[in-house]
């Protein structure tokens, strides 16, 4: 398990309050990345509709070269 102390509360994961705490950060973060995806995806579905090509360009920057 990963060490991870509270500030100024001094619960760790082993007693039951910091569980408790390690378990809503979790679901907060879970809840957050849902709506990073639907956003993203409302946003590309837009972008479609409105005739964008969403390919990556073959010599953009920080594409990998393709394996030969």
């Amino acid at each position: 398990m990963a060490s991870v102390l509270c500030a100024n509360s001094g619960q760790t994961p082993r007693r039951p309050l910091g569980r408790l705490i390690l378990i809503i950060l979790g679901g907060v973060a879970e809840f957050e990345r849902e709506l990073i995806l639907a956003s993203t995806t409302e946003g590309r579905a837009r972008a479609v509709a409105q005739g964008v090509r969403l390919a990556a360009r073959e010599n953009s920057p920080g594409r990998r070269p393709a394996k030969r």
